[in-house]
């Protein structure tokens, strides 16, 4: 999961000033804050790990619920928040929050639009969109996102490490909501290019050790606070282990299993993006999510081959 991320940016930039403002606000300004308001709230809520990084409270429990209904549900939500938008008049906003509705629209509209492929509802910007059919590959996934959030928690209070201790033990339903996607994308033949993937099981191998002890996602429990009582540690550090041994490491070697014998065997060999199913109007989208701009990929191919050709011309 993304620890910085445009959307939150965007939101905390223009939540923020709205908050601070001293100065009147139109009604349209005071209809503005309240949605980014809501859809901040919600959007934490619904990706407790972005919660996580943001430090927005009450989340660390959780991770995002990936079923079809909550999926139907996210998407059902980022649809309204574009409505709400284009039912405000941007012109009767203040020229700050202009160029804050006018960031956020985007994001929001970009989003909406990577619905026909698949895409993640959350209005975010990040390495590459998420595509819940493809919800594994050799930069994001589960294999990556599970230490590293787990290592993001905070770790001060008893508290923090009963948060740890209930995600490790709701990694298991994680791993299979995600098969699951696996399995949707290969029925529909939406697969990474093999060659992305090929060193996923080692990915996932890293969260599997025989020694508990040695699990990267029981680190925390091996470095103690002072605020967290002498007495109480054992407890906690035996609780934590048996999470792991009966949730997180069954659930990895399950992965593991499932990426070996199905997963990369069927996974496409062409790096094309026309091998995918609508595979033309996805790289389109994608080329139009990554430069914010509305150039075709044939328009972003001769701006580059210029430049190569203009760079070149002037080292020679």
């Amino acid at each position: 999961m993304r620890k910085a991320t445009s959307f939150a940016l965007v939101l905390l930039v223009a939540f923020t000033a709205a908050c601070s403002r001293k100065t009147p606000v139109t009604q349209q300004d005071d209809l503005f804050r309240v949605q980014l308001e809501e859809d901040w709230k919600y959007w934490m809520t619904q990706y407790p790990e972005f919660a996580t990084f943001a430090g927005y409270p009450g989340q660390n429990t959780r991770w995002t619920d990936y079923s079809p209904a909550a999926i139907d549900g996210r998407a059902a939500y980022v649809r309204k928040s574009l409505e709400r938008l284009a039912s405000l008049d941007r012109g009767r906003l203040e020229a700050e929050n202009q160029v804050n509705y006018d960031l956020y629209r985007e994001l929001v509209q970009t989003a909406v639009d990577g619905l026909q492929f698949h895409n993640d509802a959350i209005p975010v910007r990040g390495v590459i969109p998420h595509n819940l059919m493809m919800p594994v590959n050799q930069l994001e996934g589960i294999q990556q996102d599970v230490p590293r959030v787990i290592g993001a928690m905070p770790a001060v209070t008893r508290e923090d490490y009963e948060n740890i201790i209930a995600r490790l033990q709701a990694i298991g339903p994680l791993v299979d909501q995600t098969i699951v996607l696996m399995e949707q994308g290969l029925s529909a033949g939406m697969t990474p290019p093999s060659i992305a993937v090929r060193d996923l099981p080692g990915q996932v191998s890293g969260q599997i050790v025989a020694d508990s002890k040695q699990s990267p996602l029981l680190a925390p429990f091996s470095q103690w606070p002072a605020t967290v009582g002498e007495g109480e540690r054992a407890g906690l550090t035996a609780r934590a282990t048996a999470a792991y041994e009966s949730s997180a490491r069954p659930a990895f070697q399950k992965l593991h299993g499932f990426l070996v014998e199905r997963y990369l065997p069927a996974c496409r060999q062409s790096t094309a993006a026309p091998s995918l199913p609508n595979g033309p109007a996805m790289y389109a989208y994608n080329v139009r999510w990554h430069t914010t701009t509305s150039l075709t990929p044939q328009q972003i191919h001769d701006i580059g081959q210029a430049e190569v050709k203009r760079i070149r011309s002037e080292m020679d």
